[in-house]
């Protein structure tokens, strides 16, 4: 005769108990950096050569990287910039402990070897595919550095440092409406196929790119974060996720998105035909 089942019984039931329960704990961490990086941070305020004060958020800041010629005046918002993150560099190493244990914890509840075997479940990737990108990354970072270099010659700087990777090679004060870009956008995918092009037209048009956004479409006003394809907001977690778009508006008007500059197309085209490049010399090499 079987007795009374024990209250603390382990079994199938009570472990997806267990992680279910832990559900709300495991947002934790990312909202307490929300929290920090967002309600609670005070960025601070640079004058700049020209006279101007510019507050320097995030948006300001990226948009300084790009504007502003002047490189010691870019050295000194990062180092500015960078200074408020770093006046909290201990709560931001706890929470990302926290982080590294939740993901710990999840990977061992569920009987991973690993934190990156139970990221990678989900979509079926065998480990060796990471692996093998992160080692052909390392293994090829040959042309990423003669890029920088060239950067740093047609720029004409004594030195090169990461704030610098935003600056255009190439001024100009032509400017794009929407349309026009999109179409150039575009065109410029064509040599990767049609298929691709069917699938980027189908982006492009799909009600996933807003020129203008309204106050109606800011997170914080009631519209879900996972409506959100591409969007003007940054992101506080990992590109795969929209969970943590935060505003970087808060008054009550439209944001209009600026068109990008000529250098910036030319760029992205370029990035392009490289990756077109690789995935032709890809085809070659399975074929053979």
């Amino acid at each position: 005769m079987r007795g009374a089942p024990r209250p603390h019984a382990s079994g199938l039931r009570a472990e997806l108990r267990l992680l279910s329960l832990a559900g709300q704990f495991n947002e934790a961490p990312p909202t307490i950096y929300q929290e920090l990086s967002i309600s609670d941070i005070k960025f601070p305020t640079l004058r700049v050569g020209d006279g101007s004060e510019v507050v320097l958020s995030p948006g300001n800041y990226a948009a300084l990287l790009e504007k502003n010629r002047d490189q010691g005046e870019r050295g000194k918002a990062a180092a500015t910039h960078l200074a408020t993150y770093g006046a909290n560099a201990h709560t931001y190493a706890a929470i990302y402990n926290a982080t590294l244990q939740r993901d710990w914890f999840q990977a061992r509840a569920r009987n991973f070897d690993s934190t990156l075997d139970a990221a990678l479940d989900g979509n079926a990737i065998p480990r060796a595919v990471v692996e093998t990108l992160i080692d052909a990354t390392r293994a090829g970072s040959a042309p990423f550095q003669r890029y920088a270099r060239l950067r740093q010659k047609l720029l004409g700087l004594p030195s090169y440092h990461l704030y610098d990777s935003f600056q255009p090679i190439y001024r100009s004060d032509k400017s794009y409406p929407f349309e026009q870009a999109r179409d150039l956008a575009l065109a410029s995918v064509a040599p990767l196929g049609d298929e691709y092009v069917a699938k980027y037209k189908r982006f492009i048009s799909g009600g996933r790119i807003d020129v203008i956004a309204s106050l109606a479409d800011l997170p914080t006003r009631g519209r879900d974060a996972l409506d959100y394809g591409f969007n003007f907001w940054p992101r506080l977690g990992g590109i795969s996720s929209n969970d943590q778009i935060a505003d970087f508006a808060p008054d009550a008007r439209n944001i209009t998105a600026g068109v990008p500059e000529p250098a910036t197309w030319a760029m992205m085209i370029l990035g392009f035909g490289f990756a077109g490049s690789a995935l032709r010399r890809r085809n070659t090499a399975s074929a053979v």
